[in-house]
């Protein structure tokens, strides 16, 4: 899935709520939903896996995989403590 604002979609206007962009997903991908499937997503994108499971899970054709990974840390960058 490339969502708005993201690549080559960089000129579309980008989702401001997840709701949005997770049912966006949904409706886009109902087709392909009547077999087994798995979820993935990086970085932001496993945000979008989790809710869009969620939102599904009360469905027969629920996700059998969920898998998610997040952005590597760079090396020598360290976090700073805001309070």
């Amino acid at each position: 899935m490339r969502p708005p604002g993201r690549e080559s979609r960089v000129g579309e206007t980008p989702y401001t709520e997840m709701e949005a962009l997770v049912a966006a997903a949904v409706d886009a991908l109902l087709p392909l939903l009547d077999r087994p499937f798995a979820l993935f997503g990086h970085c932001s994108g496993d945000l979008v896996a989790f809710e869009f499971a969620r939102l599904r899970r009360a469905r027969p054709d629920h996700a059998r995989c969920i898998c998610t990974r997040r952005a590597r840390r760079a090396d020598g960058l360290e976090f700073l403590e805001c309070g």
